[in-house]
């Protein structure tokens, strides 16, 4: 993040080193003192889905995410906020502290249908869910 990326690099940058002969192979290599230009690595994005599946509790309940099921799992996060893009538009989950207790917000596209499941957070968390319908049942 650092870095200004929004991917996870393939390559980080790499120490120094020296040759038998002294020289620097980074230096002279084929990158010169770059890093070389891929800087986004396929499974670097596990990272990313994983915490849209596990911590921000969105995930398709069926096929083409219809309905999504919203099922947040924050733990003893405090302040977090993300976006899982949906093939109907991104479903947005801010989690945060009001003072009163942890407040979880959801922003779901006007015509996605979603369920919510609220087993993973605690009594006092609140939960409010901007658009979509609400399914009941399983």
């Amino acid at each position: 993040a650092k870095a200004g990326l929004t991917t996870v690099p393939e390559v980080f940058p790499l120490p120094r080193q020296r040759d038998g002969d002294g020289r620097d192979w980074l230096a002279e290599g084929p990158y010169g003192r770059q890093p070389p230009p891929v800087l986004c690595h396929g499974p670097g994005v596990h990272p990313a889905a994983l915490l849209a599946k596990w911590i921000l509790g969105v995930q398709p309940a069926g096929p083409g995410f219809e309905p999504a099921l919203l099922a947040p799992m924050p733990d003893d996060i405090r302040n977090l906020s993300g976006r899982v893009w949906t093939p109907k538009g991104p479903v947005e989950v801010s989690i945060g502290h009001d003072g009163h207790g942890r407040m979880v917000r959801i922003s779901v596209p006007a015509e996605m249908s979603y369920r919510l499941d609220r087993r993973h957070l605690a009594d006092d968390d609140q939960i409010e869910v901007q658009g979509g319908k609400e399914v009941k049942g399983k």
